[in-house]
């Protein structure tokens, strides 16, 4: 599980452009969280999404096993 959030955030990391676009990211976020959500169900609110960008930002290098 752990290895899929990193993957998640470092996709969001991408498609955001590699920064920290209030706007966008916030619009980007709400659409990921959407339809996320629909496919996947529980566990993809805005809030966890960031957390997982966060994650991958902290440890883009993280060998995970």
């Amino acid at each position: 599980m752990v290895l899929a959030y990193h993957e998640i955030g470092k996709q969001i990391y991408v498609a955001s452009g590699e920064n920290d676009r209030a706007e966008y990211g916030k619009q980007l976020l709400q659409y990921l969280s959407e339809r996320l959500t629909t496919e996947l169900g529980k566990g993809f609110n805005v809030r966890n999404l960031q957390m997982m960008r966060k994650f991958y930002v902290m440890f883009p290098n993280a060998i995970l096993i």
